[in-house]
């Protein structure tokens, strides 16, 4: 699991200046420690996102794992195998009904 660091914004985790998406919005009341939650297997390539650069590909046969950083966050990805591996402007993104949010190691459930 990547376990990253970021604020709320209304309703939005934010992460290193990233607003991401959720399936449902989190209070913007909360207070203490914030941070999202991701299996490395729901972070994916994608036209747009977050930039990011690769520091390592393991190829482990019917899938690779990819180590990859943003600022100075590590991030962990899975892909299956043959997937193709973009060489420049690299940019991921967090499936969003993947994507947990919690407070104080807490998993913020929706409110309504």
């Amino acid at each position: 699991m990547n376990i990253l660091p970021c604020t709320i914004d209304q309703g939005y985790p934010v992460f290193h200046g990233n607003r991401l998406k959720t399936s449902f919005p989190v209070d913007n009341q909360l207070t203490g420690r914030m941070e999202i939650g991701i299996r490395p297997e729901f972070v994916e390539f994608s036209q747009e996102g977050i930039p990011v650069r690769i520091e390592k590909v393991e190829d482990l046969g019917r899938y690779q794992v990819v180590t990859i950083v943003h600022e100075s966050e590590v991030i962990k990805m899975v892909l299956k195998e043959g997937q193709p591996i973009p060489q420049e402007n690299i940019k991921i993104r967090f499936s969003p009904e993947q994507t947990r949010v919690y407070c104080d190691g807490w998993f913020v459930e929706n409110a309504s």
